[in-house]
């Protein structure tokens, strides 16, 4: 018991973490066997996995008064306290540590992983991103912009604003977060009436190349709950299209790059082979040119015969 509230596969290894109020733990799908890990962090709302670093993020209601294995060093400290949420379990040694100062106020309820830029994105009912110590902030407990929801950059240890994070009066809250990194998209719901100055229904996708908000138009004011995200299933030799939901064949002179999970994208035939077709499933649709023939771009349809004076007398080795 205490540890159903949060989730997180690492499908190589055979293993589910779990968070909830007894802490965090771990579930072997091979040997059906259930551990407790350390670290004296409880009431674990939300966690995050990086398989290639080896670090699971947590996200919750922790505070000062949880601590770090085999040491009395405080998450998220300061003084006065009112700080944390927010720490980093490192899988091989076993160890906890802070996430910078956390969230003040307020707790963690879903978390979001972007490996690709080497960001974390954090939702819900804080005041604001814990801006500390406050010698070096103004004296400001939290960042600017911050309420709710917030981007915590993991190589630098700092917070940033999403335009402006939750806006207005009330008990607000983010309470679910799904990226699509495919389409460079985060994908929003909870209890708020604006994101950025944008009137939001209770869901929203904001932009990480434009850094906008939109409004889904999901019609509930507050539908909360959680959120997943659907990638189309497309047969060989297609790929997803970046605005999602559909799927697009290659055109001629590409192939299909496959990276597994149905994450897909249609790359260029390498120089010196041409593939005239569609739905080229993967690299080996791009036949090399016959010897006396050669491609010198990419994407090339066909090959053409070596000019006067070279010659290739490889396949695929070019005119020469």
């Amino acid at each position: 018991g205490g540890y159903g509230s949060a989730l997180a596969l690492d499908a190589a290894s055979g293993l589910i973490y779990l968070g909830g109020s007894s802490g965090l733990a771990k579930w072997n799908i091979a040997s059906s066997t259930f551990s407790v890990l350390g670290g004296g962090v409880s009431n674990v709302l939300a966690l995050a996995l990086d398989a290639g670093s080896g670090s699971l993020y947590l996200g919750g209601t922790f505070s000062t008064t949880d601590t770090v294995t085999g040491s009395n060093t405080g998450l998220n400290t300061e003084s006065s306290g009112g700080t944390g949420g927010l720490a980093k379990w490192h899988i091989a040694s076993s160890t906890l540590s802070a996430l910078g100062s956390g969230v003040f106020a307020g707790a963690v309820y879903t978390l979001a992983l972007d490996t690709a830029s080497g960001s974390l994105y954090v939702g819900g009912t804080f005041f604001g991103a814990a801006a500390l110590p406050r010698s070096t902030t103004g004296s400001k407990w939290f960042v600017d912009g911050t309420s709710c929801i917030a981007k915590y950059d993991i190589s630098s240890s700092t917070f940033s604003s999403l335009d402006g994070g939750v806006k207005g009066s009330g008990m607000f809250a983010v309470t679910a977060l799904a990226l699509d990194a495919e389409t460079e998209s985060l994908y929003v719901s909870g209890r708020f009436g604006q994101l950025g100055g944008v009137t939001i229904g209770g869901t929203a996708k904001w932009n990480i190349v434009s850094s906008k908000w939109s409004d889904l138009g999901a019609g509930a004011p507050y539908p909360g709950g959680s959120l997943a995200l659907v990638v189309p299933a497309c047969a060989a030799g297609n790929v997803p299209t970046t605005s999602g939901g559909v799927c697009t064949p290659c055109r001629p002179g590409w192939y299909v790059k496959d990276y597994g999970s149905n994450r897909r994208e249609c790359l260029q035939c390498p120089m010196n082979t041409a593939n005239a077709a569609t739905l080229s499933a993967t690299l080996v649709r791009c036949v090399a040119c016959a010897p006396g023939t050669g491609a010198d771009t990419l994407g090339s349809t066909t090959c053409a015969q070596c000019l006067a004076g070279t010659y290739a007398d490889v396949a695929g080795g070019g005119c020469k």
